[in-house]
């Protein structure tokens, strides 16, 4: 192969790699305001999944605490659903707690994870969220939460992410 050869394949992947990036930049210029008003549709779904009787919701994001996502409030008083944040044992995990004007937990929902299949995932089930609900204070897992067996990690992850919607409730609350 002589200089030239590899000048003229260096030039055509070159010109190649430019145009890719620029049709790359070009979709995701088309797409991101689709994909941001899925993500808030999905959002608010999640939401109102949670807490049916609320009309619509008041969302805050700024000035929140480290691993709280979004505070949402129900404008007709019905609670609020908190989403947070917390690392699990592949990834982090989101969720969002619903509340009821008292404070009590009404309902839990994973929204996503990277938790293994099979084991951390099973942190998404109804059958470990639903010990979440009545509480109105920090819990603990082995405590008042049984873990799933085999994934502690994710246990601790999920249930770190109530606790941090108990504590921003709390705040919230209090003004």
């Amino acid at each position: 192969m002589t200089t030239k050869d590899v000048v003229r394949a260096f030039v055509t992947l070159t010109i190649v790699c430019v145009v890719l990036a620029l049709v790359l930049s070009g979709v995701n210029a088309l797409t991101v305001d689709a994909i941001s008003q899925m993500q808030i549709q999905i959002a608010d779904e999640s939401r109102r999944e949670l807490l049916p009787e609320a009309d619509t919701f008041e969302v805050t994001t700024d000035g929140l605490p480290e691993g709280v996502v979004e505070v949402a409030r129900a404008q007709n008083g019905a609670g609020y659903v908190i989403q947070t944040t917390a690392k699990g044992y592949g990834g982090d995990i989101v969720m969002m707690t619903a509340f009821d004007q008292e404070g009590k937990i009404l309902a839990c929902k994973v929204l996503s994870s990277e938790e293994t299949p099979g084991l951390g995932k099973r942190v998404e089930e109804d059958a470990f969220l639903s010990q979440f609900k009545g509480y109105d204070a920090p819990v603990e897992v082995g405590k008042e939460i049984t873990k799933v067996t085999s994934a502690s990690i994710s246990s601790r992850a999920a249930t770190s992410c109530v606790n941090l919607a108990i504590e921003a409730y709390a705040a919230v609350k209090e003004g």
